[in-house]
């Protein structure tokens, strides 16, 4: 599902390229050839960054020309892990897809989701688990035959960290992660104010929440917004200490806007009104 779509020149060809991010899948590139785009996620060292993205900020950060890929994901403070996986199919055959997520224990995978949820989705799978110690213990494959799952669309999370991606030598994406604060919550939005271009030094305005959330989850409501400084040598990127911004909500859009007398910084909250600092 996406989620995010910036567009950007990739390869400096003199034509824009799009940059796509979404739930379950990679960071993705698709190279403009002309009015004709063709997926290069791999060519850019990108597949293996499936995750829970909700933004992107594409940007050259320290003006060599080459964009760098600042990428939003659900965080490191969640129910959610890297190795989990997701099943989708139709599987009681009555037209419309299920989706099964399962956690990774032991060289196994189990469904997340309680025996209650998953029968009333699923009601033919009742006689299988009459009980709940039934459940306890059932893998997927113990749910489903092999064919269901060989005929499944699957997909795997291979990282939930917010993450800079910076070009290296190679010429592939390398991901840098940002600072441990900013991974207790999702990242929605980005801001970017560029303080020395030459010396690729700025900072980033985050922001995030999202408080619809099951409850056997919990709300992810951990940050107040963030302010965050750094400097990039080549391509490496160095961080200082996160700074708090004090904002309550679920930040959804952050925008830098120069007046004549200061910079200013307007956040929008979700059922909230627009406000700035």
């Amino acid at each position: 599902m996406i989620t995010d779509l910036a567009v950007s020149d990739i390869n400096q060809d003199g034509w824009l390229d799009i940059v796509a991010c979404g739930e379950w899948m990679p960071i993705s590139v698709f190279i403009n050839s002309k009015g004709s785009f063709s997926n290069k996620t791999d060519r850019y060292g990108l597949a293996k960054t499936n995750g829970l993205w909700n933004t992107l900020l594409v940007k050259d950060l320290n003006g060599d020309n080459i964009p760098e890929i600042v990428a939003g994901n659900l965080g490191k403070n969640t129910f959610f892990n890297a190795g989990m996986k997701i099943y989708i199919n139709d599987f009681d055959n009555n037209g419309t897809e299920e989706q099964i997520i399962c956690q990774y224990i032991n060289q196994n995978y189990y469904p997340i989701v309680d025996k209650d949820e998953l029968i009333s989705q699923l009601p033919y799978l009742k006689k299988k688990i009459v009980k709940y110690e039934n459940y306890a213990d059932a893998r997927i494959k113990d749910l489903f035959t092999a064919t269901q799952l060989e005929e499944s669309q699957v997909s795997e999370l291979n990282m939930l960290e917010s993450t800079i991606f910076i070009r290296n030598i190679k010429g592939e994406y390398e991901g840098h992660n940002l600072p441990e604060e900013i991974q207790y919550a999702p990242v929605y939005a980005f801001a970017h104010h560029e303080e020395e271009i030459k010396a690729s030094k700025g900072t980033f305005y985050i922001g995030g929440n999202q408080y619809l959330v099951k409850p056997q989850f919990g709300r992810y409501d951990a940050s107040k917004g963030w302010s965050l400084n750094y400097s990039i040598t080549e391509d490496k990127i160095e961080f200082d200490v996160p700074k708090m911004l004090g904002i309550n909500g679920q930040i959804r859009q952050l925008e830098i806007v120069n007046l004549k007398s200061k910079i200013q910084l307007f956040i929008g909250i979700n059922n909230q009104k627009a406000i700035y600092q």
